[in-house]
């Protein structure tokens, strides 16, 4: 009893306790490489914008572009609802061939669509790990960057799972209000 008694008036002060209140909006826009990752630095909240892949040296067919080889720390991403590449802002939706996965008769094997089917802003992965992607509509080569998330477990942003808002809420208009 005095144990929670003395949790709660130690959450209430801490709650009370004035935090600083950013009012102009913090403009995330820059990426970084692996060698030199743009960061953040949030008061001890570091956040992660990615890792700056547009000059990695693509195998480019027109609108459609696969890495050469995986990206160390990046393996595949089965899980279709997170996003393994950005193209700006935007999320480049990870598509898998369902028909192929359930004629393959083995449970949990996954099978990404071939690259021929992709439509713009889709992507996926090759057996050995190696990205694949159509471009997206409004976007083009020379003109957008291509951001990969950030190594898992490296900051607060790697730990969210990927998602468009997610990315979108990281990479434009920031306010802090804590």
């Amino acid at each position: 009893m005095l144990f929670r008694l003395i949790a709660l008036i130690t959450f209430i002060i801490t709650s009370l306790h004035a935090q600083e209140i950013r009012h102009v909006p913090l403009i995330l826009n820059k990426g970084g490489t692996v060698e030199n990752p743009a960061v953040f630095d949030g008061k001890g909240m570091i956040i992660d914008l990615g890792i700056d892949v547009t000059t990695h040296d693509w195998q480019r067919d027109g609108e459609l572009w696969t890495s050469r080889g995986p990206f160390k720390d990046h393996p595949a991403v089965a899980d279709t609802q997170r996003a393994a590449l950005f193209i700006e802002e935007v999320p480049m939706r990870i598509v898998r061939d369902r028909e192929a996965e359930k004629n393959s008769g083995i449970s949990g094997k996954v099978i990404y669509a071939a690259p021929a089917m992709l439509k713009p802003s889709e992507m996926g992965f090759t057996e050995e790990g190696a990205i694949y992607f159509r471009w997206p509509s409004g976007k083009r080569p020379g003109t957008a960057r291509i951001f990969l998330p950030p190594v898992s477990g490296t900051s607060l942003q790697s730990t969210l799972p990927m998602t468009a808002s997610t990315f979108t809420a990281l990479t434009s208009v920031f306010v802090w209000s804590m």
